[in-house]
């Protein structure tokens, strides 16, 4: 059996994921979320050596600095090789694709090989990405086309708290009437309802510039329960997965060690 290790690196904290290879299919077996004061250390990775991955593969955003401290630190726990600046396999078709990060390309592959056709990819975290992934014809590689990138809730709230003296910031809860009958429930209809209709806009909008005719819809990110009304396009379906980044991650992964495809992803 063959094991391989995802992390999805991001400004604060990292996610470590241990997927199992038996018999054609793969699994996840283990899951484990650590901060930046935690990863940093030789110490708060030791669990990655208990895991003994055959291999290992990193996306991060935190930085080539970031990247490197945290590469360093894990090719000690590693038995085979660390794969890192991998390839999404997908064809970016943004203007400037060098700039577009890991984690949208990784989730957009992600989708890819859960529903394996055109979807708008919502991530719903720190910032919250829609993005548009086209699955073409056969043999045609799926393309990347780009998205939109707008303020997390936790962000929308501390924007308010700290931008205009009688606001406070609130904890961003699903749930909440739009019309607010205090000035902390206003705080939340802004923050938590404006959040949802600004998802929905743009799954809308993005889906109808890509030119897509019923997408799926894939959500993903720590802030998804705020979007559990976001709804696909017409005639798509909805799909949500919690480690959608790391599933990208690791078929890149599997491509990258044997050229093929060798990890299904059911």
């Amino acid at each position: 059996m063959k094991r391989i290790a995802t992390v999805d690196q991001g400004n604060g904290s990292a996610k470590f994921t241990l997927w199992e290879l038996e018999h054609g299919g793969v699994r996840m077996a283990r899951r484990r979320r650590s901060s930046r004061d935690q990863w940093s250390a030789p110490a708060g990775l030791a669990f990655v050596h208990e895991w003994s991955p055959d291999a290992l593969a990193i996306s991060s955003v935190a930085g080539e600095a970031a990247r490197t401290e945290l590469a360093q630190l894990l090719s000690t726990h590693v038995r085979g090789p660390l794969l890192e600046h991998l390839g999404a396999g997908l064809d970016n078709r943004t203007r400037t694709p060098e700039t577009v990060g890991e984690d949208r390309l990784f989730a957009a592959r992600g989708a890819l090989e859960l529903v394996g056709r055109s979807a708008v990819i919502v991530d719903a975290g720190t910032a919250l990405t829609v993005d548009a992934l086209c699955v073409g014809s056969s043999g045609e590689r799926a393309a990347f086309l780009g998205g939109a990138i707008a303020p997390g809730p936790d962000l929308l709230s501390a924007a308010l708290g700290s931008g205009a003296a009688q606001l406070y910031s609130i904890e961003p809860r699903h749930g909440v009437p739009a019309l607010g009958r205090d000035t902390r429930e206003a705080l939340e209809s802004g923050v938590c309802v404006g959040f949802l209709g600004a998802a929905r806009e743009l799954v809308r909008r993005v889906a109808e510039e890509a030119g897509f005719r019923s997408p799926d819809l894939v959500v993903t990110g720590g802030a998804r329960h705020l979007l559990v009304e976001l709804e696909a396009p017409p005639g798509g379906r909805r799909v949500e997965v919690e480690e959608l980044v790391e599933r990208g991650l690791l078929a890149a992964a599997g491509e990258a060690l044997v050229q093929s495809p060798w990890i299904p992803i059911a």
